[in-house]
């Protein structure tokens, strides 16, 4: 409840910049590219929490990874949150925020999981055809590798879960001959 709190906070500290400063779109895009960064960096948060460096030395690194490749203040948003030791929760506070923003603009994100790495085109492709069809909203997905996938894909967005993986067909013909 408190952690939630926090990440509340913190969300809308950062929403209130972007929109006074009329950067709502930049921050978002920003965002997204933090946490895509994040998935391939999974010692990510854990790193830049750790309190064994002094807070010096993240703040450093942090503008060494991200400065001038995402907005000025956001980074300073980020500098902060290791200022104030929380820099733990930075990936809920990252996700409230985007969904904030998205909420706004009518879009969702998902995952697309598969057996190999697909194309942005492929990735691209997908999502329209799921925009037009399922959600009439513009529609991101994170591609995720699957080896259990067999072939085939799977889409989750939001709590609906889109399977026409190879996995997924012989376990509906294993109970239906069960």
């Amino acid at each position: 409840m408190y952690k939630d709190i926090i990440i509340e906070n913190w969300a809308n500290s950062l929403i209130s910049i972007a929109e006074e400063q009329n950067k709502i779109d930049k921050y978002l895009k920003n965002i997204v590219d933090v946490l895509k960064i994040i998935k391939l960096e999974p010692n990510f948060v854990s790193f830049y929490s750790n309190t064994r460096l002094s807070k010096y030395e993240r703040k450093k690194m942090l503008t060494e990874v991200f400065n001038q490749k995402i907005e000025k203040d956001l980074l300073i948003f980020f500098k902060l949150m290791i200022d104030k030791s929380r820099f733990y929760l930075f990936i809920p506070i990252m996700k409230k925020i985007r969904k904030r923003f998205n909420n706004n603009k009518n879009v969702l994100y998902g995952k697309i999981y598969s057996v190999i790495k697909l194309t942005d085109t492929q990735i691209k492709k997908i999502e329209g055809i799921i925009s037009k069809k399922l959600y009439n909203k513009e529609i991101h997905l994170i591609n995720i590798l699957d080896k259990d996938l067999i072939g085939g894909l799977k889409v989750e967005i939001r709590k609906h879960v889109y399977d026409s993986s190879l996995s997924n067909k012989l376990n509906i013909l294993k109970k239906q001959i069960v």
